[in-house]
């Protein structure tokens, strides 16, 4: 979404929007911003396609939460508009994640 600019009163007002305004674009230009929470997904070792609903090819995850000590990790899956494929690297694991 495009940051509007307008026009204030006094120089500290618009040096403040104009600044505030270069912020909000570089945290709207933030790929991690865009993302979405998957909460309580069962991964295992023979691999799981997680539907993400990005909308698009998803860019990177971070795992928040998962029940054991096992490396969660990822392969490419057969469509990642709509999937990404994780793995347990030991036993079936419950995790929670943010994929952006």
């Amino acid at each position: 979404m495009p940051i509007q600019r307008h026009q204030l009163d006094s120089f500290a007002s618009q040096k403040f929007a104009d600044d505030t305004r270069v912020l909000a674009a570089q945290v709207d230009s933030n790929p991690i911003f865009n993302g979405s929470m998957l909460e309580e997904q069962v991964v295992t070792t023979s691999g799981t396609d997680v539907p993400h609903k990005l909308g698009r090819a998803w860019r990177g995850f971070l795992v928040i939460n998962k029940t054991g000590a096992a490396v969660i990790y990822n392969q490419p899956s057969t469509d990642e508009t709509k999937f990404i494929k994780l793995h347990s690297s030991s036993g079936t694991q419950t995790i929670s994640l943010w994929v952006f």
